[in-house]
């Protein structure tokens, strides 16, 4: 699809670009080539930032049905000597590569309804890859929730195909794995469906094999983008959007019909001790959708909860629809305080204004924080909040540019506690050259605007989420 000319100082000009956000495929791949770079690169900042979003939209110039089904596509900036470098490269799968070599989609809402009924009957399925990925000791993982990791090659980002993990992952691999930095491990689920549906805890050390630690059987077919851990327990709330048995036998609809809204049936809270997984506690609260979470942190009995909340599954249904930055704008960054043990819950906002894509501090997830990173909902300004006070600093976007999920980078050496001795790097658009960037903040001060800018070639597709590996 040929980009539109537009004035990047017209209002017009972002909703535009927003309107064709998750339909416009990544139009040249390339490996690790230089940046133009206005400002100046940190001296101390040294290694790579891997980014992962839907950047495949279409097979020969037929759509994709649903942005969900887009092809996973790997941007990544690597820093060296003060230099800058950048790659775009698509997932290659077997069934996508079946897919170009045929000139028609063979997968997804847009194949044609007896494929995608083999494919629900257990005959197949394309692995999208599409929403994140996962550093572990120096290999480099692309996920989404609804399939296994895809290996990438650290060094030219080429695909290497499906990973178990040496035999540990038997199923779905989630999108969202979280570090716990004070046990040097970071965990993931998978839900797998079937004729009952199964949650599995996965923990994968800094050092070590991969190893399974419990699975679960739900008693319904629910949708969990995201968990969060804290150095004792996991946490997974279960919003009431259920599986449409009928719908997916039959395949009838798209992704957005695929799930039901029950609100009745309220919102599930799950937590697991890592130390007797089996001994997991579920129950019920008031219902409402979430995709992502912040951090947690434990106080004595109570384990406190940041995650961006919404009142229901609209987003999934807007993300469909004329503007895809609408999904976001009506979320809310909240705080929850539950006792696992008395089965309470209680939640509220620690702001008002529309927010989504959470991150903190790498060496604080799991524990005590006093910094949460943000995208405004409009995709508009990055924030960093302090979810005690609620105090909010703003880097606003240039006109014409769009933002993506804030990255942390803390500077080595920094003292211990200090959560904004650093730079954010964020992913971005600008509009009038219709060429992607890295914005490189400084961490302490973010309305002074970035210290640097790394400019791609040309246009590369927004990432969802992504994660500096160190040098």
């Amino acid at each position: 699809m040929a980009p539109a000319v537009l004035d990047p100082q017209s209002n017009d000009a972002l909703t535009d670009y927003t309107r064709d956000l998750f339909r416009r495929s990544l139009p040249r791949e390339h490996g690790f080539e230089p940046l133009e770079v206005e400002g100046r690169l940190p001296d101390w900042l040294a290694g790579t930032l891997y980014r992962n979003g839907p950047g495949v939209f279409d097979i020969a110039g037929r759509p994709y049905a649903h942005p969900f089904d887009g092809d996973g596509v790997i941007t990544a900036l690597r820093i060296a000597g003060g230099r800058a470098f950048g790659a775009a490269r698509i997932v290659r799968t077997p069934e996508l590569e079946a897919e170009l070599r045929a000139g028609r989609i063979r997968h997804g809402d847009a194949a044609p309804w007896l494929r995608r009924l083999r494919d629900a009957h257990g005959g197949g399925g394309k692995v999208t890859a599409n929403t994140s990925v996962l550093p572990w000791q120096g290999r480099l993982f692309a996920l989404n929730e609804g399939g296994p990791a895809i290996e990438m090659a650290t060094d030219d980002l080429a695909t290497m195909g499906q990973s178990d993990l040496d035999g540990v992952v038997g199923g779905n691999f989630s999108a969202h794995p979280h570090r716990v930095a004070a046990l040097r491990t970071t965990f993931n689920i998978g839900l797998d469906y079937g004729a009952k549906t199964r949650l599995t805890v996965y923990a994968l050390p800094d050092d070590g094999p991969a190893r399974r630690l419990h699975t679960i059987e739900l008693p319904y077919a629910p949708l969990i983008h995201d968990f969060i851990a804290t150095q004792h327990h996991l946490v997974i709330f279960i919003s009431p959007l259920r599986l449409n048995l009928v719908r997916h036998m039959l395949q009838v609809g798209g992704f957005d019909r695929l799930f039901d809204w029950c609100p009745r049936e309220g919102t599930d809270v799950l937590v697991m001790p890592l130390a007797d997984p089996a001994a997991a506690r579920r129950f019920t609260v008031e219902p409402f959708f979430q995709w992502h979470f912040a951090n947690a942190q434990e106080r004595g009995s109570e384990i406190v909860v940041d995650y961006v909340r919404f009142q229901d599954d609209a987003p999934i249904r807007e993300l469909c629809g004329a503007d895809s930055s609408r999904p976001f704008q009506d979320a809310r960054c909240h705080r929850a305080i539950l006792d696992p043990r008395r089965g309470t819950f209680r939640s509220a906002a620690i702001h008002d204004g529309g927010c989504e894509f959470p991150r903190v501090h790498p060496q604080v997830e799991g524990q005590r924080y006093a910094r949460i990173w943000l995208t405004r909902g409009d995709m508009g300004a990055i924030l960093a909040l302090d979810p005690e006070s609620g105090r909010i600093d703003t880097y606003p976007m240039a006109p014409g540019q769009w933002a993506s999920e804030p990255v942390f980078v803390p500077r080595p050496g920094a003292a211990a506690g200090d959560e904004a001795d650093g730079v954010v790097l964020v992913l971005a658009h600008d509009v009038g050259r219709d060429a992607g960037l890295v914005l490189v903040l400084d961490g302490r001060n973010l309305a002074a605007g970035p210290l640097a800018r790394a400019w791609f070639p040309g246009y590369v597709t927004p990432a969802f989420h992504g994660h500096w590996v160190q040098a």
